[in-house]
C-alpha cells in the first residue's frame, strides 16, 4: 500500500475507532508462481475434460496430441496473468488481441471446423429423434481433421479464459459448472456418453473448487509485489483480515478430491458403460425434446412467436408464426345450452376460402365468370347462401354465449345458427337460435344452387396457389393418397340420378378419411412445432419437412390436399366444446329445458348447463362441401388433440431431463418396461436378477458416501478453527491467538520430552500445561542437548527471553501485545517446532 494512501486510511480509522492496524505481514511467503501454475492445472483439467469429452463423445476427428498440448499451454499462460499486476492488466487485452487477429486470419478454417462439429451433432440428434429434415451448415473446407483441430484452438482459448476467471479469480463452483457441464450434456441428452475419465476429471475440479470456495482460503492479491499471509479487506466500516491461499493445502485438496472421485468412478464404471435402456421421456423431457426439434429444424428464430394467438389460432387466418401453444387456461367464453348429443359442438368464427402466402383470406371476391359476368360476393352473401342448407325441422335450440376474453372481431356461432350479428365485444352476451346438426339423421336437399354460389363452391373453394399445385399432386402420388379418386371421372351409368349426389359425397368422405389416416400414421401432434421459417410456405414446410404440428397445421394442409384432388372445402377457426368439457359444466336446475331445446335427443335429457371454455379449446377444422348438404364440418386433426394441453404432473418431472441411464442391460424386459403396482410383486420379480456385483456396488457407493460426509464434517471443524482465527485477527485479539498457539506448542513439546530417548532420562516436565518460565527453562536445556545440531536453528537465549516475556504479557497483561511483537512470536514458534523435530 502506498505511503500516502496508508496515511489516509490511518487518519480515518483513528477518527472512527482511535486504533489503527496496518498490514499484517509474515515471513512465510507463499510461492506465487507455483500457486498460479496450480490454478492453471485446474483450468487445464476442466477445459481438457470438456473439449475432449465432447469430441470423443461424437467421434469427431482431430489431432489429439496437438490439441491437448495447446490446451495445457494456454491454461498455464492465462493462469500466470495473476502473477503480477502488470500482467493482469495487460495480459487479457494481449491474449484477446492475438485471439481476434488469428481468428480473422484463419476464419474460413475455424468456421468450417465449427460448422463440421455442428453438423455432426445435428446428425446424431436427427437420428435419435428420427427426423427426416434438419438444417445443415455449409463447410467451405471439407477436411474435417484439420478444420476441427483449428476450431478447437479458438474454442479452447475462449473456454480457458472463462475458466481462469471462475477458478483463479473467484473460485466459484456454480459458474465453473455452468461453463463446462452443458457441453457434456449435449451428449448425455441423447445417451451418448463421454469418456469416463473426462467426467471424473471434471468432477474432481468441481469438488476441489467447492472445498476451496467454502474454506475461503483461495484469495491472492494481484496488485502486490509479493504474497502476504493475510489479505486486508474492508466492508463498510469494518476491516477484515483473511488468510491467503496456501499451495500445499490446495494440492492436498486436489489430490483428496481426485482420490474420492476416481475411487467412486472405478466402482461405478460397470454401471457407466452399460448400454441405455428403453427411452422413456417424462413431461419435462418431452417439452425439452420439442424445443430441441424446433431448434434443429428452424433455428433460434423458430422458438419465438411472430404474433399473438389463442390456442395457436390467430382468428384472421395467419399461419406459421406461433412456435408453441401456451394456453393460459383462463375462461374465454361462457356458453349456456341444453346438451342434445355426444358429438363435439363447434363454434364457428373465421372462415377462410383463399390461401395466399401462408395466410387464409376471408371470402370476398370480385372476378369474371366463364360467361364474362361479374361475380361479387361478400362474406355476408356467402353466409346467406350457406343458410340455404339449414336443416329446418322439428329440432330447434337456443344457446347463450358470453364473450369473456375471446376475439372481438369474430362472431362465434354454432352451426346452422340464424343470426346476423357482425361484432362480439368482450363482456357482451349473445342469445342465438340454431338448428342442431346431428350426422346420423340429417338428409340432404335437392336445391337449385344460385350460379354465383355454385361458382364460389366449384371454383374458389378449389383454389390452390400455382406454386403449390405440382408439389401437392406429387405429394399425393408419392404417398398414394386418392389413387382411386378422380374428380373428373364420369359417374357410373348404373347409379340412379337421385343417388348420384350420394355417390359423389361418399367419394369425398372416403378421400377425407384417407388424408386423416395419412396424418395419423406419418405425423405427430404437438403443441410446440416451432414457427415456420419466413421464406417457406406454411403447408409445404409442414408436409415435407416439419411433419408435426397442431390443429392449424393439419386443417390447412388437409384443405389444400383435398382441393388439389378436386374436393371443394374451406378452412375454419373457432372454438370446440367436446362432450368431456360439457360433463364438467355447471348444471342450472332453475332453467327449463323446453326453453332451450325442442325436438328429439340423441341422449337422455341432461338439463341446461353452463360451460366455461378456455383458450385451450380454440381450434381449427375443415368444412367439406357435400352435394345437397352444404359445407359439413370435418375433424381432420388426429384424435386426442388436447392431450398436450394439460398441466403436467411435477412428480418425477426432472428425472429424465439430464439422463444418464444406469439401468443394467441384462435385467428382464418386464422389469424395465412394465409398471408393477404391487411393491411386493416388484421385489419378487427383481430379486432373481440380483448378483454379487449388483449388491456390492451400491453398498460400496453407500459406504463411500458416508466416508465423504465424515470427511466434510471433519474438514468443517478445521474450517471453524480457521474462521475463529480470522475473527480474532479482525478484532485484533492477538492475546487469544498467542494463548491458543502457546497451548498447542506446550502439548507437542510435552509429548516430545516424554518420548524422545535423549530427553526422558534427564528432563521431567511436571505437567503438559507448563508456565512460560518452566517451558523456556526446558527449551534452554534442550538447546544444550542438541548443541551439535544447533547450526540448523536460529533460536538463541535472547529469543527465549523475548518469547517468555511477551507470551506472559499477551496471556496475562491487560495491555496485550503489538502487531510487530505478534509477528516476532510467530517466527520464534517456528524455530521451537524445528527444535522438537531435532529431539530424538
Amino acid at each position: 500500500m502506498p505511503y500516502w494512501l496508508e496515511q489516509i486510511f490511518r487518519k480515518k480509522e483513528l477518527a472512527q475507532s482511535s486504533v489503527y492496524v496496518g498490514d499484517i505481514t509474515s515471513n512465510d511467503h507463499q510461492p506465487r508462481i507455483l500457486i498460479c501454475l496450480f490454478r492453471g492445472l485446474l483450468v487445464f483439467m476442466a477445459s481438457y475434460a470438456t473439449i475432449i469429452g465432447v469430441l470423443d463423445c461424437f467421434e469427431l476427428p482431430f489431432n489429439r496430441p496437438i490439441v491437448i498440448g495447446f490446451l495445457f499451454i494456454i491454461s498455464m499462460v492465462v493462469a500466470l496473468l495473476y502473477l503480477h499486476k502488470l500482467l493482469f492488466y495487460t495480459g487479457y487485452f494481449l491474449i484477446l488481441g492475438i485471439f481476434t487477429r488469428q481468428l480473422i486470419y484463419y476464419y474460413l478454417y475455424a468456421n468450417s471446423g465449427f460448422q463440421a462439429i455442428t453438423n455432426v451433432i445435428f446428425e446424431e440428434y436427427s437420428d435419435f429423434f428420427k427426423m427426416d429434415f434438419l438444417r445443415e451448415a455449409q463447410e467451405i473446407y471439407t477436411n474435417r481433421y484439420e478444420t476441427i483441430t483449428i476450431a478447437v484452438f479458438f474454442i479452447g482459448t475462449f473456454l480457458s479464459l472463462l475458466l481462469n476467471v471462475t477458478i483463479s479469480g473467484y473460485m466459484n463452483t456454480i459458474e465453473t459448472i455452468l461453463i463446462t457441464f452443458p457441453f457434456l450434456e449435449i451428449g448425455f441428452y441423447i445417451f451418448k456418453k463421454p469418456p469416463l475419465h473426462c467426467v471424473l476429471l471434471l468432477l474432481s475440479v468441481y469438488l476441489t473448487v467447492a472445498i476451496l470456495q467454502y474454506s475461503k482460503n483461495f484469495k491472492m492479491q494481484v496488485k502486490s509485489k509479493r504474497t502476504k499471509e493475510f489479505i486486508r479487506l474492508k466492508f463498510k466500516k469494518t476491516h477484515f483480515f483473511y488468510y491467503q491461499t496456501n499451495l500445499k493445502g490446495q494440492i492436498r485438496t486436489l489430490l483428496l478430491s481426485a482420490v474420492i472421485v476416481f475411487g467412486l468412478g472405478i466402482i461405478a464404471s460397470p454401471l457407466y458403460n452399460v448400454p441405455p435402456a428403453t427411452y422413456r421421456p417424462n413431461a419435462l423431457r418431452t417439452e425439452a425434446d420439442n424445443l430441441i426439434k424446433i431448434y434443429l429444424q428452424n433455428g433460434i428464430g423458430g422458438l419465438f412467436d411472430r404474433y399473438n394467438a389463442k390456442g395457436g389460432v390467430s382468428s384472421n387466418g395467419r399461419l406459421g408464426g406461433i412456435s408453441s401453444v401456451r394456453p393460459d387456461f383462463q375462461t374465454d367464453l361462457i356458453v349456456t345450452f341444453a346438451p342434445y348429443s355426444y358429438e363435439t359442438i363447434y363454434l364457428k368464427g373465421f372462415t377462410g376460402s383463399q390461401y395466399y402466402q401462408s395466410q387464409w383470406l376471408p371470402h370476398t371476391y370480385k372476378e369474371l365468370s366463364v360467361a364474362d359476368t361479374e361475380i361479387y360476393m361478400t362474406e355476408n352473401n356467402i353466409k346467406a347462401y350457406d343458410n340455404l342448407f339449414l336443416p329446418k325441422g322439428d329440432k330447434q335450440a337456443k344457446m347463450q354465449i358470453k364473450n369473456v376474453d375471446a376475439y372481438e372481431n369474430e362472431v362465434l356461432l354454432p352451426y346452422y345458427a340464424e343470426s346476423e350479428e357482425t361484432g362480439f365485444p368482450v363482456g357482451e352476451t349473445m342469445t342465438i337460435g340454431f338448428y342442431p346438426y346431428m350426422t346420423y339423421d340429417y338428409e340432404g336437399k335437392d336445391l337449385s344452387i344460385p350460379a354465383d354460389y355454385d361458382e364460389y363452391i366449384h371454383n374458389y373453394c378449389l383454389q390452390v396457389p400455382e406454386e403449390l399445385k405440382w408439389e401437392l399432386l406429387s405429394y399425393c402420388h408419392k404417398n398414394e393418397i386418392g389413387q382411386n379418386y378422380d374428380p373428373y371421372q364420369e359417374i357410373p351409368q348404373n347409379i340412379p340420378a337421385e343417388d348420384r349426389n350420394d355417390y359423389i359425397n361418399e367419394q369425398r368422405r372416403l378421400l377425407a378419411y384417407e388424408v386423416y389416416s395419412h396424418f395419423i400414421k406419418n405425423f405427430d401432434y404437438t403443441m410446440a412445432p416451432g414457427s415456420t421459417p419466413v421464406y417457406y410456405d406454411f403447408v409445404d414446410y409442414f408436409l415435407n419437412y416439419q411433419q408435426r404440428g397442431y390443429c392449424v397445421h393439419f386443417a390447412s394442409s388437409a384443405v389444400l390436399l383435398l382441393r388439389s384432388m378436386g374436393v371443394p372445402c374451406r378452412y375454419v377457426e373457432g372454438y370446440c366444446i367436446p362432450a368431456t368439457l360439457v360433463a364438467e359444466g355447471q348444471l342450472l336446475p332453475e332453467e327449463n329445458v323446453a326453453d332451450w331445446y325442442k325436438g328429439a335427443h340423441s341422449l337422455e335429457e341432461q338439463g341446461v348447463v353452463e360451460v366455461e371454455v378456455s383458450d385451450a379449446y380454440a381450434h381449427a377444422w375443415i368444412e367439406i362441401y357435400m352435394e345437397g348438404y352444404g359445407f359439413i364440418p370435418f375433424e381432420i386433426t388426429p384424435a386426442d388433440m388436447n392431450s398436450d394441453m394439460g398441466i403436467p404432473n411435477l412428480a418425477g418431472m426432472f428425472a429424465g431431463l439430464f439422463d444418464i441411464d444406469f439401468t443394467m442391460a441384462d435385467a428382464p424386459e418386464d422389469t424395465m418396461n412394465d409398471v408393477v403396482r404391487n411393491p411386493e410383486d416388484a421385489l419378487k420379480r427383481f430379486l432373481p436378477t440380483l448378483s454379487a456385483t449388483r449388491i456390492l456396488i451400491p453398498l460400496l457407493l453407500f459406504i463411500s458416501g458416508i466416508l465423504l460426509v465424515v470427511f466434510i464434517l471433519q474438514g468443517n471443524q478445521e474450517l471453524k478453527k480457521v474462521s475463529r482465527r480470522k475473527e480474532w485477527l479482525r478484532k485484533k485479539k492477538y492475546d487469544l491467538l498467542i494463548h491458543e498457539n502457546y497451548l498447542q506448542f506446550s502439548k507437542v513439546f510435552y509429548k516430545k520430552l516424554t518420548t524422545a530417548s535423549s530427553c526422558k532420562n534427564t528432563l521431567y516436565p511436571s505437567c503438559s500445561n507448563l508456565l512460560p518460565d518452566e517451558l523456556c527453562k526446558l527449551v534452554s536445556k534442550c538447546l544444550t542437548i542438541v548443541s551439535e545440531k544447533k547450526q540448523k536453528l536460529s533460536l538463541t537465549e535472547k529469543d527465549l527471553d523475548f518469547y517468555r516475556i511477551h507470551v506472559t504479557k499477551g496471556m496475562y497483561s491487560l495491555s496485550g501485545i503489538t502487531i510487530n511483537e505478534y509477528n516476532e512470536l510467530l517466527r520464534i514458534e517456528k524455530e521451537l517446532y524445528k527444535l522438537c523435530k531435532l529431539l530424538k
